[in-house]
């Protein structure tokens, strides 16, 4: 979450265990963090155990030289923060913007597929299908045409958002009006 610390030679393995000290980074004061090191084998951040927060640092004993980071946990896979404005929403006016915010913790961009269904549960437009999107924060509009280019016609529809990683499937509905 902040700077990485290379402490070189790298891989060097010290005599006796070393106790390094980093600063938390400004922003995460609250959150759950810990040290981690680089490994060069797997090319990921490792946690060490027995990472201690002492105020505004973390401090960890060490055994060997690397490089050295904050890290926060990743999320479990899922979906929040789902905004779909306006709504309701006039085609004619602008498009439709979906926000929402998908976590992961086993992969950087998970599998999202985003569809709109009609009350009657028949597919009007897919939007994203299956495509990778990055962990946090992501933007997709909706033009309020079909997925055959025709205007979709006044009423209630559904947003379906799906996201998909290597521990399963995580789904949310969303309703909203269009009207023209």
């Amino acid at each position: 979450v902040g700077d990485v610390y290379q402490l070189s030679p790298e891989n060097l393995v010290l005599l006796k265990p070393a106790t390094l000290y980093l600063p938390v980074p400004p922003g995460y004061e609250e959150a759950e963090l810990q040290v981690g090191i680089w490994d060069t084998g797997w090319l990921q951040w490792k946690v060490l155990e027995g990472s201690v927060r002492e105020g505004n640092r973390l401090r960890v004993e060490i055994t060997r030289l690397g490089r050295y980071a904050v890290l926060k946990q990743a999320e479990p896979l899922g979906i929040r923060e789902v905004s779909v404005l306006p709504n309701p929403f006039s085609p004619l006016v602008g498009p439709l913007e979906i926000r929402y915010v998908v976590s992961s913790s086993q992969t950087s961009a998970p599998e999202v597929s985003l569809h709109i269904f009609n009350m009657a549960g028949d597919l009007v437009r897919e939007l994203v299908a299956g495509e990778p999107q990055p962990r946090g924060e992501n933007r997709v509009e909706w033009d309020g045409k079909t997925d055959y280019g025709r205007m979709a016609r006044n009423g209630r529809y559904i947003l379906r958002i799906r996201v998909r990683d290597v521990t399963g499937t995580k789904e949310k509905l969303v309703p909203f009006v269009l009207i023209k």
